[in-house]
C-alpha cells in the first residue's frame, strides 16, 4: 500500500481505533503492508499524523504501532510479547 492509501484506509474508520488496528493487523498478516511502511505513513513525525495515529497533542505510550506491532508478534505465537 501506498501511504495515501495507508492514510485513506485509517481514516476511514474515523474514531473507531479498535477496528482500525484489527483491520492492519489483518493487512500486516496478508503481508498487504509491512510495519516500516504504517510507520512511515502513520507513525510520529509522519506528514498525516506528526503526533502519530491516533492524533493526539501528546505522545503516548506505548504508541497505537507499537501495540499493533505486539498483537502481530502474538498472532505469530509469540506468547511473551507486550508493550510498557
Amino acid at each position: 500500500m501506498t501511504t495515501a492509501e495507508i492514510v485513506k484506509f485509517v481514516e476511514s474508520f474515523g474514531s473507531d481505533n479498535n477496528a482500525a488496528s484489527e483491520a492492519l493487523l489483518g493487512k500486516l498478516q496478508a503481508k498487504e503492508v509491512t510495519m516500516e511502511e504504517l510507520e512511515k505513513a502513520i507513525g510520529v513525525d509522519s506528514e498525516a499524523y506528526p503526533f502519530g495515529y491516533p492524533e493526539t497533542d501528546a505522545y503516548v505510550e506505548p504508541s497505537f504501532l507499537v501495540r499493533l506491532a505486539v498483537k502481530k508478534m502474538r498472532a505469530e505465537g509469540d506468547e511473551c510479547a507486550f508493550a510498557c
